[in-house]
Parts: structure tokens; C-alpha cells; sequence
């Protein structure tokens, strides 16, 4: 057995580690390039995650999910992290199985989404269109 050879796993650890934090940095460069005006986080100095906070705290990430899955990108919402407090404007997301190339289109993918909400987005009662008219 692999797992039972002298130095198999220190050495193992050792290259997961190293793996694990080029996909965190690459994914954190990637958030702040693209969403650093929606998304507030804190690069991980460890773990397989991004823990991640929307700057408006108006949109609901399960709400976003389905927008992300449609764009073929997943995350999981806060929520399901809460056991008391709201965290429906938190997400997070895994870098441990993506490559860096898949974690950048992944953040493309979830700008996508965010459009896509822009554009159901409910809009405010004192907004107006060309087509209506205040009284």
C-alpha cells in the first residue's frame, strides 16, 4: 500500500500544500480583479476555501446560485454554514479541485451570474423607465 510506504505522506502533504496555495493565490487574484467591487475576502493562508461576503448585502447567494450553476460555475451560499445570524450575502468557494485555469473562468463564470441578477434584479419603487411616467 501506497499510503503505508516510509515518507509517503509527509512528502505528500508537502506537494498538497504547495498545489493548494497556487490555486488560493491564482483564485484570490482572479476575485480581485473581477469582483473586487462585489465581493469582499481575505486570501486563505490555508484550507481548500474562500470564504467570501457580497458588498451588497441585498443579494441573497442562494438566490445566485442557480444563476452560477446555469453559467456553469457552483458555490455554496452562507447559509448553509449558518447556525444562527444571516449569512445570505456570503459564499464560498473551493479551490482544491480546479485547475488555475478552471478557477479563473470559474470567477468569469460567476460575473455572468452576477449579470444575470442585474437583470432580474427587482428595481426600486422611485425608478423610471422611458416607457413610464411619474405623476
Amino acid at each position: 500500500h501506497v499510503l503505508t510506504e516510509p515518507g509517503f505522506l509527509p512528502a505528500h502533504l508537502a506537494g498538497l500544500r504547495h498545489r493548494y496555495q497556487h490555486q488560493a493565490t491564482v483564485l484570490a487574484s482572479a476575485l480581485q480583479r473581477s469582483l473586487a467591487h462585489r465581493l469582499s475576502f481575505e486570501e486563505p493562508e490555508g484550507g481548500m476555501f474562500v470564504w467570501g461576503q457580497l458588498l451588497d448585502p441585498s443579494v441573497d447567494t442562494t438566490a445566485l446560485l442557480p444563476l452560477a450553476v446555469a453559467e456553469g460555475m457552483a458555490f455554496v451560499p452562507g447559509t448553509a454554514f449558518a447556525v444562527s445570524g444571516n449569512h445570505s450575502s456570503n459564499l464560498r468557494l473551493s479551490f482544491a479541485t480546479g485547475t488555475p485555469d478552471q478557477l479563473t473562468e470559474g470567477v468569469g463564470r460567476l460575473c455572468a451570474a452576477f449579470d444575470a441578477h442585474d437583470k432580474v434584479k427587482p428595481r426600486s419603487p422611485s425608478a423610471t423607465t422611458d416607457s413610464q411616467t411619474s405623476v
